[in-house]
């Protein structure tokens, strides 16, 4: 993805277990790779990109090769055996037994492998286990309560734990979104943490906050979980800090769980919540009996059980909190994926997967690295996929399941040193359009290894013109989106800034009359060069607006919800394509493991686009190892913000307690999608509200004033459907006076008015006679 994911990639990469350590995100529960002699590694996920320091293991669902690169160890495991053993720098790229697995390891993981793996060797990969019933983990601390003034927001640096105690100067971390928190309330001579995940968080008046960036937020997913005690010698600078979990961490950790899904039930029931809150209460009241089964077993000296019932006892509590969640009736579900499949039935059982979930849209990545999933006549196949076409089998396996298919295409990222075909048929045969920094370097010194195509050129932007307008005319699909629209991330050595290609270069001097290479900081003729170079992608934009078939949904995915920081690293004005009406979705890059991040700067975004286009919030839980429940909350912040969607990165971190949170709570329903059709969108909206007011708030509302609005919002929804847009506009006024005149709580009337601002927005959003409203 854009440059951001590889920032993210980095930051949030899970530290590997040695020996003795918990899994990764897990506590003491989690999935092993075990050998003979009893030694055991954590696995970090599955058929996922490999992170810094992590164990990867790769199934033949994703692909014939792990597609990693050789620095890191890989292992492969046919039938329970390691068949092939290969060390970092030599090896990488291994293939996927049809039987069996790969393992994937960097950094500690490498080692891990190097020292305890034998060709020959039968190891067992032990899923959902407890190796220990204990287990300490100890680390030094960069800081205690940083003083300002601070080189990075809340004085947290890279891969530093910072420790902010009642004495810090604000109230709050002050920390950004690219970490991970855990809150702590003392208890005796330590402090029992209440809460992991997040960022700026509150400081216990008698407490502390542990805060971790790169490898130290590693360390706190790896070592902490709710319940964990926590003991910090010292208050200074290198003080060492102690997490330890056991029995007891895990029946807090379910007491916690029970009443956070108790305040939740009540919410919901106070707020006339349309979720199943009766079911809710059934489970939470399951989650209260496994907890004292749980707390028995701890009195009977059973910790192992005592662990694994209460570790199901917060589970379940999290799942009765789940079902307070409302399940919208219109928005925009999608998910990025990245095609691995390797025939029309994985591809029919993908989709399916999706649908199930609840998607109603996929990002389906059809170009990147120069090359195509699909034949096409500009540009080579991927190999991946030679010998048959997967675009049409997710083009129809969408149809069937009833997915919005858009086009997720790489736009200036063209090629990558380490691809499965070396650097890509654009770097092979048209090296004359590639980004050139000033010291004349094609390859990318600020996204490590990443071939650019240069946004000045008009040869490179009309061949790319040329594959999209293919693949979307070739295709039925809905939409297409664009991803990469950007220049690389500017660095901060004047040699890696902007662009310094030759053709390039002569444009910019034939038109202002000097070399841009020769230009700096303070010259006449700088800003305009940067200017110049932004205004290069705009043109981009507006190109691909004019070319595609007419009625294409167009999107892009944007690096952050901050324009002027996206100008500045990218040459990335969103901010100008939207107000232009460039653009029908923007999908900007909210990743983070807190769902109050998400919240306040998706809330920001939806405000400066306003309704110039769709709005689809980026969110990642999954990727980020964040719990199944974060997708569920992150889902919600994203809808507070007010937004018209969600996008989710990416399906095959998507494993199945994550795609089941969603199904259950926020995506039980099946949602009508306002891009495709926002005219219908807001006709399912009122004849949702319709469906509210006669059932879940007709205890609340009076008759004779809930007759009145039933009967103003059948006759909006008659017009809506009919099309009638004067009248529909009319009718929305008198419903939305209806509203504010009758005699409801006050949670009603917020419903009531929320339904009907979300009316107004996707129809102000898509000013229907511009709208696309078909292929042709």
């Amino acid at each position: 993805m854009a440059v951001a994911l590889l920032a993210v990639a980095g930051l949030f990469a899970g530290l590997v277990a040695g020996p003795m350590a918990p899994a990764y995100a897990s506590g003491l529960r989690g999935d092993f790779v075990v050998t003979p002699d009893g030694s055991y590694l954590a696995v970090a996920g599955y058929d996922r990109t490999r992170g810094a320091d992590q164990l990867i293991v790769y199934t033949p669902a994703w692909g014939e090769s792990t597609r990693q690169n050789q620095w890191g160890a890989e292992a492969v495991v046919d039938d329970g055996v390691v068949t092939k053993l290969t060390a970092p720098g030599v090896g990488g790229n291994a293939p996927i037994p049809a039987g069996g697995y790969t393992l994937s390891g960097h950094g500690l993981a490498a080692t891990w492998m190097g020292a305890h793996l034998r060709v020959g060797m039968r190891v067992e990969l032990r899923k959902n286990a407890i190796m220990a019933t204990s287990h300490t983990a100890t680390s030094t601390v960069t800081k205690v309560d940083p003083a300002s003034p601070w080189e990075f927001p809340g004085g947290r640096g890279p891969d530093e734990l910072v420790v902010y105690t009642p004495a810090y100067s604000e109230p709050t971390t002050g920390t950004n979104q690219y970490g991970v928190e855990a809150v702590a309330e003392r208890v005796g001579s330590g402090y029992r943490v209440t809460a992991v995940g997040g960022n700026d968080s509150t400081i216990p008046a008698d407490g502390i906050v542990v805060s971790g960036h790169g490898t130290m937020l590693a360390w706190i997913q790896q070592n902490v979980i709710p319940g964990t005690l926590l003991t910090l010698s010292g208050t200074t600078a290198g003080a060492t800090l102690s997490a330890t979990i056991d029995a007891t961490s895990y029946l807090y950790a379910g007491q916690l769980a029970v009443d956070a899904a108790k305040d939740r039930i009540d919410t919901a029931r106070a707020s006339f919540a349309d979720a199943p809150l009766d079911r809710a209460a059934d489970t939470l009241a399951k989650a209260r009996a496994q907890l004292a089964q749980a707390g028995a077993k701890h009195e009977a000296g059973d910790d192992r059980g005592a662990i694994e019932t209460a570790d199901q006892a917060a589970s379940t509590a999290v799942e009765a909190g789940e079902l307070t969640a409302e399940s919208d009736a219109v928005e925009a579900r999608a998910v990025w994926h990245r095609p691995t499949e390797t025939g029309p039935a994985a591809v029919d059982a993908t989709v399916a997967a999706m649908a199930k979930a609840g998607f109603n849209q996929l990002y389906l990545e059809t170009f990147w690295g120069g090359q195509t999933i699909y034949p096409s006549a500009f540009t080579d196949q991927n190999p991946a996929f030679a010998g048959w076409d997967p675009l049409a089998a997710y083009v129809a396996a969408a149809n069937r399941y009833g997915v919005h298919l858009h086009l997720w295409m790489h736009s200036f990222f063209i090629g990558f040193t380490g691809g499965d075909a070396g650097a890509g048929p654009v770097v092979r045969d048209h090296p004359e359009w590639l980004v050139k920094d000033r010291a004349g370097r094609v390859v990318s010194t600020t996204e490590p290894g990443y071939y650019f195509l240069d946004p000045a050129i008009p040869a490179a932007r009309a061949w790319l013109l040329k594959v999209f307008t293919e693949a979307a005319g070739k295709y039925d699909v809905p939409g297409v989106q664009l991803d990469y629209i950007r220049y690389p991330s500017q660095g901060s050595s004047p040699d890696q800034v902007s662009s310094y290609n030759d053709l390039a270069r002569a444009r910019f001097e034939e038109r202002y009359g000097a070399d841009p290479a020769q230009l700096h900081p303070g010259d006449a003729l700088y800003q305009t060069w940067l200017d110049w170079q932004t205004e290069q992608v705009t043109t981009f934009v507006r190109e691909a607006r004019a070319a595609l078939p007419k009625g294409t949904i167009l999107s892009s995915a944007l690096e952050t919800t901050d324009n002027a920081a996206d100008v500045a690293k990218f040459h990335q004005d969103f901010a100008s394509w939207v107000r232009a009406r460039l653009l029908d979705v923007v999908v900007p890059e909210v990743y983070s493991v807190g769902t109050g991040d998400v919240r306040d700067r998706s809330a920001e975004f939806v405000a400066q686009v306003g309704t110039d286009a769709f709005t689809s919030i980026g969110i990642a839980p999954s990727f980020l190892a964040a719990p199944a429940e974060s997708s569920v909350w992150q889902v919600v912040a994203a809808r507070q913000a007010d937004a018209t969607g969600q996008a989710h990165f990416v399906w095959h971190s998507m494993d199945a307690e994550h795609q089941a949170a969603l199904a259950r709570s926020v995506y039980r329903r099946e949602a009508f999608d306002p891009q495709a059709d926002p005219v219908g969108g807001a006709a399912a909206e009122v004849s949702d509200l319709l469906r509210r007011v006669n059932g879940v708030y007709a205890a609340a509302v009076d008759r004779e004033d809930r007759d009145r609005l039933v009967a103003t919002l059948t006759q909006l929804r008659r017009d809506l459907t009919a099309r009638r847009m004067a009248p529909a506009a009319g009718h929305l006024a008198v419903a939305r006076h209806a509203v504010a005149a009758v005699d409801v709580p006050a949670p009603v009337r917020e419903h009531l008015r929320a339904d009907l601002d979300l009316v107004q927005r996707i129809l102000d959003t898509a000013r229907p006679a511009g709208w696309p409203t078909g292929r042709s």
